[in-house]
């Protein structure tokens, strides 16, 4: 399948695109798919910039080096995702499920994670400049090495890895 039969299919009233495969040449920049289900897909180096993908099923899909800066992944679940390397830059995953998710050398910067699920995710290495996880869970998730400069951490404080003169 082509990016141009999913938006077709999409555009139809389909929504189970389990299992899909596009290729980092593929972009969807920009596109609706609200509550489209891409479990297991494989979208590597895939541009998703824009999209408004709140209520998403992404779990287990495999994202790694995608670009999804500025998304809308409100209350979507990316459970168990391969999301490394991933940009996601001023992305929206209020109320995201990323139990599981691994999001090592991710770039969250300015991405605003408030009461996000990242129980159990593994962030090391990431960027969360400016990122905001106000009431975000993070039990038992891996956070070794971020950089955060100005990230709001899930009990409101503002850290940053130096002390800004």
């Amino acid at each position: 399948m082509n990016v141009e039969q999913l938006l077709r299919r999409y555009a139809n009233g389909e929504r189970d695109f389990e299992d899909a495969k596009f290729h980092d040449t593929d972009v969807l920049e920009d596109a609706d798919l609200r509550g489209i289900n891409l479990r297991r897909a494989e979208l590597t180096g895939v541009d998703l910039s824009g999209c408004n993908l709140q209520d998403a099923v992404l779990e287990e899909a495999i994202l790694f080096d995608a670009r999804l800066d500025k998304a809308d992944l409100s209350r979507a679940n990316l459970r168990k995702a391969n999301c490394q390397q991933v940009s996601l830059s001023e992305a929206i995953l209020i109320e995201a499920d990323l139990e599981g998710a691994i999001l090592a050398e991710a770039y969250l910067d300015g991405a605003n994670l408030q009461n996000a699920n990242l129980q159990n995710a593994v962030l090391d290495e990431a960027s969360l400049a400016g990122a905001n996880l106000q009431g975000a869970t993070v039990e038992e998730a891996e956070l070794g090495g971020c950089f955060k400069s100005k990230t709001v951490m899930p009990d409101g404080s503002v850290l940053s890895d130096w002390e800004e003169e």
